[in-house]
C-alpha cells in the first residue's frame, strides 16, 4: 500500500491535470469533446474512489496528516487488507456473511454516505476532520457517479440520469457530453472542472 501522503499528492496532481484539461472542452468539436470528456470523468471518478479506499487502509495502518495529526482506528494496525475490507463491508451490510472479497464486491468507496459510515464504524480518530471535508455544499460526489455510469455503459437509462443532473443546473442539451462541457450558469467552469476541483479540495482537507 502506498504512503498515503505521497499518494494524496499524486491524486491531487492528477485532479489538477484533469481540471486543466476540462477547460479545453469549452470550444472543442463534439467528437473530440466526447472522447476527452469520457476520459476525464472516468479517470476523475477513479482517482477519487481509489483515494478513499487507500485512505481507509492507511487509517487502519495508522498515519500522520500534513499538520501532524496522528490517525488510527479501532482495528489493529497489523490487520490484513482482506480482513479490513470484510470489516468495512459488515459495517454497511450487517447481515452479510464474511467471505473472501473481490475488488468489485468491496464497499462503494466513492460514496460520501458509505465512506463516512465506514470511517465512523471503525472509529477514525480524525473522523470530525473527514466529516468536515465531506460536508462541502456540493453534489459533485453524487453527480460524477451518474456521469461515470453513462460513459461506462452508454445506454438510455444512464443518459437520462446524466441529463437530469444537467437540467438541475439549468443546462439543456441533447447529449451528456454537450452538457458536461457547457459552462454552468452563474459559474465560470463546466462539470468536469467543477467536479475535479471539489474532489481535489476534499482530498486536501482530509490530509490537512
Amino acid at each position: 500500500m502506498p504512503d498515503i501522503q505521497e499518494y494524496a499528492n499524486r491524486v491531487r496532481a492528477r485532479l489538477y491535470a484533469y481540471r486543466s484539461l476540462g477547460f479545453t472542452l469549452h470550444n472543442a468539436p463534439f467528437e473530440q469533446s466526447n472522447r476527452l470528456t469520457s476520459f476525464l470523468i472516468l479517470n476523475t471518478f477513479n482517482a477519487w474512489a481509489e483515494f478513499c479506499r487507500n485512505y481507509y487502509l492507511a487509517g487502519v495502518r495508522g498515519f500522520t496528516t500534513h499538520s501532524g495529526v496522528a490517525v488510527s482506528t479501532s482495528l489493529a494496525n497489523n490487520t490484513p487488507i482482506q480482513v479490513a475490507m470484510q470489516h468495512a463491508k459488515l459495517i454497511l451490510y450487517p447481515k452479510w456473511v464474511p467471505a473472501p472479497l473481490a475488488r468489485r464486491d468491496e464497499p462503494a468507496w466513492h460514496s460520501r454516505k458509505y465512506f463516512l459510515k465506514v470511517c465512523q464504524g471503525v472509529k477514525f480518530t480524525n473522523y470530525s476532520q473527514v466529516s468536515a471535508a465531506l460536508a462541502l455544499k456540493s453534489t459533485s460526489y453524487e453527480d460524477i457517479w451518474s456521469y461515470r455510469n453513462f460513459y461506462a455503459h452508454r445506454n438510455e437509462d444512464t443518459a437520462l440520469q446524466a441529463l437530469s443532473i444537467a437540467r438541475r443546473q439549468k443546462i439543456i442539451g441533447a447529449h451528456p457530453t454537450t452538457c458536461a462541457s457547457a459552462i454552468i450558469p452563474g459559474a465560470a467552469t463546466n462539470f468536469v472542472e467543477s467536479w475535479a476541483y471539489d474532489l481535489d479540495l476534499t482530498v486536501a482537507m482530509m490530509m490537512k
